[in-house]
């Protein structure tokens, strides 16, 4: 049982603020995977979700959404640290998105994360810890296609 003076952020958690991962492993963007995204997004009619992905690009590609990325990529969220932290449950609070170039049927996408910031605050169900990290998407040609900055609250 945790003292109840006790801080949720040990000091080792403290000292990982300003770290940076390396390019995580790849996520390949193949179209099977875009349908499935554009279905539970747009509902489950696959006529649906193929109009969704089918607008093409001046360059005669296909493009998908950004968001994409915040829910299949292999790296790049606090979950890449291991922070040690007093806490028990995780909860994703909030995600910013800047869209930087097209992401593109075909694409292979890596992602690095920063931790920003670790806070503690008392909310109404009680104490709290903060994690905010930046993270940017980059594409086999070296190219930024995304930047998210996200916000998690553990427990």
């Amino acid at each position: 049982m945790r003292q109840e003076n006790q801080s949720l952020i040990t000091q080792e958690a403290v000292s990982m603020v300003g770290m940076e991962t390396d390019w995580g492993a790849p996520f390949y963007v193949e179209f099977g995977i875009a349908r499935k995204f554009a279905q539970a997004v747009y509902g489950t009619e696959v006529a649906r979700a193929d109009r969704a992905l089918m607008p093409e690009s001046p360059h005669g590609r296909v493009t998908v959404p950004h968001s994409i990325l915040l829910c299949n990529m292999p790296s790049g969220s606090e979950q890449d640290f291991n922070i040690p932290l007093r806490t028990r449950s995780r909860v994703r609070g909030k995600d910013e998105i800047e869209v930087c170039q097209p992401i593109y049927i075909g694409d292979v996408i890596r992602a690095k994360t920063k931790i920003l910031d670790i806070t503690e605050k008392e909310g109404r169900s009680g104490r709290m810890v903060f994690i905010l990290t930046e993270t940017e998407y980059m594409n086999q040609d070296k190219e930024i296609v995304m930047r998210s900055r996200t916000t998690v609250v553990k427990r």
